[in-house]
């Protein structure tokens, strides 16, 4: 889902794939750790780009 939007919000992205923002922000952490997604910004305001 990340790939094809560019950047998103967590929000964003569990209504694209019926997950909580905080199930996802749980998986981003990882792939953010691993340098395969990059965050940008803080709080309601952050975006992770692909």
């Amino acid at each position: 889902a990340l790939r094809g939007r560019g950047s998103a919000t967590s929000s964003e992205l569990g209504e694209a794939m019926a997950l909580t923002a905080g199930e996802v922000r749980d998986g981003l952490r990882a792939l953010v750790a691993e340098g395969l997604v990059h965050r940008s910004g803080h709080a309601r305001g952050t975006r992770y780009h692909a």
